[in-house]
């Protein structure tokens, strides 16, 4: 976040004396004393006139205390600490720091730590009443559990209120706080199929091709270079029959994992919905590749923003696609609404194209196809990646499946029925991908990871 929206986040309260309740009616305690006052006997007057005169004094000091509390309550200098690095699932620990350099204490100060509403507090307060001391400093900490993305804390709420309550002051102090949540690892198993890793990190498909990896002996024909003779196995045959080596092809993909993960994605229980699951896969997915020595590149499309990471390998390229789905950002409440597919086929009409090398590149989009018009643009584009001589393929979480996760027994049976309309429209879009030449299939939140690892090693293999 730039500092010019952290210095608007610091300036959005004033500091202000407001009158609570108690001050007005003090105030009109005081006004109904001195209207007695100069009505009864001059005792019971000069009593009533004092009292009166009280309240006044005892108001006008409050007011001062509460100027030099609220000067003080300006100068406040509020810190955050939390973990560096920080993983979705696994609990945050957050100290906020309060400093008073002034000279004036903050009696009884109510401090609000807010924090992001997609996250779970598991221990602490995050609202409590304290003393700040003068040229001191309070600490503050709280667990919470994170979820993927990025995130931002709301600056602290502090309110201070003078010894009788006539007067209160409320200031948002400090900065927003920007944190980065990482996805949780995912782990592969099984997926040794029909190939294996070199040290040097290409993948091998069983099939005869240009490499290293011995294949198998076949007999010579005229072409073939002598280098690869086999001479042990011609030797068993006398002078008149040759046989040469063969060895098995070698194969780099290059894989472009795109993530739709607009509003529609985030609807479902906490820590389960289908923009989580997806950035998990797409974790796995790259990690995978990546030790397979094939290049991977992200498209991160939000509602707001969308990101291209080019092709890369090895550590560095798990690095920043792992920097990458920190960078997810969450939909606001009034964004889920409204979206069709017009932007996601300019994303990958007008921004992708560049960041594609001319050889044969893998996209695999992974989108919950939850949105209205522009259907047949986003079909044209994708048929015209298809016609660059790219394979285009669609992994489609059924978010009504993410949902029914946490539901169990009459619940989940009552879901499932209201659901049924929802699967049927997103089967009736699938269909028409399928027609125009789009390979899609569905997926549910546990088979994303291997229904795109088996597709991907079914390309591989005939590459």
């Amino acid at each position: 976040m730039s500092n010019r929206r952290e210095e608007e986040a610091i300036l959005k309260l004033p500091h202000l004396e407001q009158y609570t309740s108690r001050a007005y009616a003090a105030v009109s305690l005081a006004a109904l004393l001195f209207v007695l006052g100069t009505i009864f006997a001059r005792e019971e007057s000069a009593t009533l006139l004092s009292l009166s005169l009280f309240l006044l004094l005892l108001l006008t000091a409050s007011n001062i205390f509460m100027k030099a509390e609220a000067l003080a309550l300006r100068k406040l200098i509020v810190e955050r600490e939390a973990s560096e690095i920080a993983i979705e699932g696994r609990e945050l620990k957050v100290t906020t720091i309060i400093k008073n350099p002034t000279i004036i204490p903050l009696e009884y100060a109510e401090v609000v730590l807010n924090y992001p509403t997609t996250f779970k507090l598991v221990k602490g307060l995050p609202k409590t009443v304290l003393t700040i001391p003068p040229k001191s400093e309070v600490r503050l900490t709280y667990v919470l559990l994170p979820r993927i993305g990025v995130h931002i804390f709301p600056p602290v709420r502090i309110t201070i209120r003078d010894l009788f309550g006539f007067f209160k002051s409320t200031a948002d102090v400090g900065k927003t706080f920007q944190i980065r949540i990482y996805p949780k690892p995912v782990s592969i198993v099984g997926f040794r199929g029909s190939y294996s890793t070199k040290p040097a990190g290409l993948s091998r498909a069983k099939r005869k091709g240009y490499g290293i990896e011995f294949y198998g002996v076949r007999e010579y024909v005229p072409g073939d270079e002598y280098r690869w003779i086999e001479w042990k196995a011609s030797a068993r045959f006398g002078t008149q029959r040759f046989f040469v080596k063969e060895f098995e092809h070698e194969v780099s993909l290059n894989i472009f994992l795109i993530l739709d993960l607009r509003s529609p994605a985030f609807t479902g229980s906490w820590g389960n919905t289908a923009a989580e699951y997806v950035a998990r896969a797409a974790l796995a997915i790259a990690n995978y590749s990546l030790r397979k020595g094939d290049s991977v590149g992200l498209v991160y499309i939000g509602d707001r923003v969308s990101h291209i990471l080019p092709l890369e390998r090895g550590v560095r390229g798990l690095t920043s696609i792992t920097k990458e789905l920190a960078r997810i950002e969450w939909p606001k409440t009034h964004e889920i609404s409204g979206l069709n597919y017009t932007y996601l086929a300019n994303v990958l009409k007008k921004n992708l194209p560049k960041y594609l090398p001319r050889e044969r590149n893998i996209l695999v989009i992974f989108s919950t196809l939850h949105y209205g018009e522009g259907l047949g643009e986003f079909i044209d584009v994708l048929k015209e990646l298809q016609a660059r001589n790219n394979i285009v393929f669609m992994i489609v979480p059924m978010i009504e499946f993410f949902e029914a996760i946490t539901l169990k027994g009459v619940q989940a049976a009552i879901y499932r029925i209201r659901a049924v309309r929802a699967i049927e429209d997103k089967q009736k879009t699938i269909n028409t991908l399928l027609r125009n030449g789009i390979a899609a299939v569905t997926v549910g939140p546990h088979d994303i990871v291997d229904v795109a690892i088996r597709k991907l090693e079914t390309i591989r293999a005939v590459m």
